[in-house]
C-alpha cells in the first residue's frame, strides 16, 4: 500500500486529512478528491511532456542536416533559430 505522500499528497493535505480523522471526520471523499485532482495533474503534465519530447526530436532531426559554418553570429544557432526561409 502506498502512503500519502508516495500518492503524490503533500505533507500539509495529510496533516488535513489527519485533523478530520481526529475531528471525528471521514475524510474519504475529501481524500478521493485530491487524488483525482492530482491523477489531473499527472496526465496534463505527461501530455506537456510528451510534446516536448516531439519538439526535441524535431530539433535533433534538424541539427544532423546543418551545417555549423552556416551560422551567423545574428543566428547564434540555426537549430534554436528555426528553420531557413
Amino acid at each position: 500500500m502506498r502512503s500519502g505522500q508516495g500518492a503524490g499528497l503533500t505533507l500539509t493535505e495529510i496533516a488535513t486529512i489527519l485533523d478530520m480523522r481526529g475531528e471525528g471526520l471521514e475524510p474519504c471523499t475529501h481524500v478521493h478528491d485530491l487524488l483525482a485532482a492530482r491523477l489531473h495533474d499527472v496526465r496534463t503534465r505527461q501530455q506537456e511532456l510528451a510534446a516536448l519530447g516531439t519538439e526535441l526530436e524535431t530539433l535533433i532531426r534538424r541539427s544532423v542536416r546543418l551545417d555549423p559554418a552556416e551560422c551567423s553570429d545574428a543566428e547564434i544557432c540555426q537549430i534554436l533559430s528555426g528553420p531557413r526561409r
